[in-house]
C-alpha cells in the first residue's frame, strides 16, 4: 500500500520509493503499456502522465517560488490536494499540506514527485481505505529520454521500462497526426518533416541503449510489436523484472481483454490490443519515405535490443540534397538539445 491512515498523520510507506517509469517515442506504445500495467492489482498507475519532469521540474530555475508552486499544483487537473484531504482528519488533512508545501519550498524533486501518488491515492480512497492494499509500487509514463538519471538518483528502487516501435510506424503515425492538426488534406509530409522525426527517433533509441547497458539491472527493453503479438509472454516479464513473479492466466486475460484503445488518427475504438496498425507503414509509406526512415535509423534499428529489419530498397541512392538535409537536421538536433541542457546548468549555479 503507498499509504497508512493513521490517528495525526498519513504515514507514506516504501511502496512511494518504488516507482515504474515507462519511457518511449511519442505514437510508441507507452500509453497501451502505462493501461496494461495500470490493470495489474501491484501496481498503481497514475490516471495520465505526469510531465513532472519536462513540464515541471527543468523549468523551476526560471520561476519565483510562489509561480513555481502555482505551476506545480495547477499544471494537472486531477491533482487536487484539497480533495484529496476531504475525508481526512484536520490534523491528517495539515500532515499532507506541509509535506507538499516543504517540498515546494525546497524544491525536493523527490517529495514533489511523490505527492502525484499520494494525492491520487488519496482521492481515490475517500470512499474506500482499502483501495489499492495490494500496490507495491506506482507507475508514471514520458514521451521523452530526459529525467532518466535524474529519477534514477533519486529514486533507488526505481525501475524503467522503454518500449520501441518500429521507427517507420512512428513515423507515419506521427506525420498522419500532425497532418490532422493542420486539417491538411494531404497526409504526406515533406522530406524534411520525415527526417526530423526519424532523428528525433534514433536519439531517444540511443539514449534507451546507452541507459540500459549502464543500468540493466534497473531497466528493460521491450518492443511494441512483441507486445502485442505476444501479449502474456511480455506481460509476464514485466512482471517478473518488477514483482518477481508471473501474472495468473486469468489475470493475464482480464487484462488483455479489458485495456482500451483508439487510434489517434481516426475515431476508430477498440478493447483489447489491436494488431491493425503494426505494418501500415508498408502499404502508406512509399519506398522513397521508407528509404529515409532507413537512412536515419539505420543504427539503433539493427541494434540487438531492437532487432528491426530494414528493407531491400537501394539506401546508396540518397541524392546529396537529401543527405545534407539529414546532417544540418541532426546537427540542429544536436546543438539545440546541448544548448538546453548548458543553459540548465548556468541556471542552476546563479540560481544558488
Amino acid at each position: 500500500m503507498l499509504f497508512e491512515i493513521e490517528k495525526d498523520k498519513i504515514v507514506a510507506n516504501d511502496a512511494l520509493e518504488n516507482i515504474v517509469y515507462i519511457a518511449g517515442s511519442a505514437r510508441g506504445g507507452t500509453t497501451l503499456l502505462f493501461r496494461l500495467l495500470r490493470l495489474n492489482k501491484r501496481i498503481y498507475g497514475l490516471p495520465g502522465m505526469s510531465h513532472f519532469y519536462s513540464n515541471v521540474w527543468r523549468n523551476r530555475l526560471c520561476m519565483h517560488n510562489r509561480l513555481f508552486s502555482r505551476m506545480y499544483e495547477g499544471l494537472l487537473p486531477w491533482f487536487d490536494v484539497g480533495k484529496s484531504t476531504e475525508h481526512l482528519s484536520s490534523k491528517q488533512g495539515k500532515s499532507i499540506n506541509r509535506f507538499i508545501s516543504v517540498a515546494l519550498h525546497n524544491k525536493d524533486f523527490k517529495n514533489l514527485y511523490k505527492a502525484y501518488p499520494l494525492v491520487s491515492c488519496l482521492i481515490e480512497a475517500r470512499n474506500d481505505n482499502s483501495v489499492n492494499s495490494d500496490s507495491t509500487c506506482w507507475l508514471d509514463k514520458s514521451n521523452d529520454w530526459r529525467g532518466l538519471n535524474k529519477i534514477r538518483k533519486e529514486f533507488n528502487n526505481s525501475k524503467f521500462i522503454f518500449i520501441v516501435r518500429d521507427p517507420r510506424s512512428v513515423v507515419l503515425s506521427s506525420a498522419k497526426r500532425f497532418s490532422k492538426k493542420k486539417n491538411a488534406d494531404n497526409q504526406r509530409h515533406n522530406h524534411q518533416d520525415i527526417i526530423r522525426q526519424a532523428v528525433s527517433w534514433r536519439w531517444m533509441m540511443d539514449r534507451f541503449i546507452a541507459f540500459h547497458e549502464r543500468n540493466s539491472d534497473m531497466s528493460m527493453i521491450i518492443r511494441y510489436e512483441d507486445l502485442v503479438h505476444h501479449s502474456s509472454d511480455v506481460l509476464n516479464n514485466i512482471s517478473n523484472f518488477l514483482l518477481g513473479e508471473n501474472i495468473t492466466e486469468s489475470d493475464l486475460n482480464e487484462m488483455i481483454g479489458n485495456v482500451d484503445g483508439g487510434a489517434s488518427n481516426s475515431s476508430d475504438r477498440y478493447k483489447g490490443i489491436s494488431e491493425s496498425s503494426i505494418e501500415r507503414w508498408k502499404k502508406e509509406l512509399t519506398k522513397k519515405e521508407i528509404n529515409l526512415i532507413e537512412y536515419v535509423a539505420k543504427n539503433p534499428m539493427k541494434h540487438s535490443l531492437l532487432k528491426y529489419q530494414t528493407t531491400e530498397y537501394n539506401q546508396k541512392n540518397n541524392s546529396i540534397f537529401t543527405i545534407f538535409t539529414i546532417f544540418t537536421i541532426g546537427v540542429e538536433f544536436i546543438i539545440v538539445t546541448y544548448l538546453k541542457i548548458f543553459t540548465s546548468k548556468l541556471l542552476k549555479v546563479f540560481g544558488r
